[in-house]
């Protein structure tokens, strides 16, 4: 769902919390799930906006999307 919001362009700003824990397996979901870019289709461009290290280890990372 998140990827078809994405390839829309209804996002402004996307937050990705990353867990210091692995999940492995074909079956995991991916972050952004949509159908493959178009031969003529570019990778929508994020501006770093802050990064932010919690105490367990947790990295909270900000974008803002760039259409």
């Amino acid at each position: 769902m998140s990827g078809a919001l994405l390839k829309k362009g209804l996002l402004d700003e996307i937050n990705i919390l990353f867990n210091p824990v692995i999940i492995g397996g074909y079956e995991t979901p991916t972050l952004f799930a949509s159908p493959d870019l178009k031969e003529e289709e570019w990778p929508t461009r994020l501006k770093h906006l802050m990064t932010k290290i919690e105490p367990d280890g947790t990295l909270w990372v900000r974008y803002k999307v760039e259409y």
